[in-house]
């Protein structure tokens, strides 16, 4: 029943973007646009009259711009775009599991059903409609698992990571800068660990 549940619920995202008519505002005033832009002058170039939003992080409308590079119609590059966010929707149902795992020390069957348990994801907004949203988030397991990592056992592999991640974030929305809020704490408080390590006679 839970695994039914959930598949009702991609079942039901899935259905609701099969349309282009489904993308946001803001998806249509520059994710895609800039997308478009892309491919028709055939690479990413700067925008000489200024347009505001082509100064914003782009990571997901350079993901729609391989949809809308593919030979078709609008309809079908539109609806190619909004099954890129689909997939990476997936990606980051993938990633539940693994961030309850790591809290509770086992593993929880069908965890990921659980985020269909906020109706916020079937509202306008915050389902999938061609934003950006959904792509900043596919980075917030990694971030949360690779920071618990560095804090246990660092090394220079985890900390490239783990700014590969936030960076990733920060390149597809301002906002998502609020991933950074665990890992810097983390980085703090392992630099004192290991700084006390360092200095024996060093007290907290």
């Amino acid at each position: 029943a839970i695994l039914l549940f959930g598949c009702l619920g991609v079942l039901y995202l899935w259905f609701t973007i099969l349309t282009p008519q489904n993308a946001s505002f803001d998806s249509r005033w520059y994710h895609q646009p800039i997308a478009e832009i892309y491919v028709t002058q055939g690479g990413i170039e700067p925008f000489s009259e200024g347009w505001m939003p082509g100064a914003y992080p782009q990571l997901a409308s350079l993901l729609y711009a391989w949809a809308f590079s593919l030979p078709g119609t609008s309809f079908d590059r539109v609806v190619t775009a909004a099954h890129i966010e689909l997939a990476v929707f997936l990606m980051t149902l993938v990633g539940i599991p693994a961030i309850v795992r790591r809290i509770l020390g086992e593993r929880i069957r069908f965890a990921w059903v659980a985020l269909f348990l906020f109706p916020g994801i079937f509202c306008y907004d915050s389902s999938l409609v061609l934003g950006a949203d959904h792509v900043a988030a596919v980075f917030a397991a990694p971030v949360f698992l690779v920071s618990l990592r560095y804090l246990e056992t660092p090394s220079r592999g985890y900390a490239a990571l783990l700014g590969a991640f936030i960076a990733g974030a920060v390149d597809t929305k301002y906002s998502a800068v609020i991933l950074a809020g665990l890992p810097l704490p983390v980085v703090a408080v392992r630099g004192l660990r290991d700084l006390r390590a360092s200095r024996p006679g060093m007290r907290g």
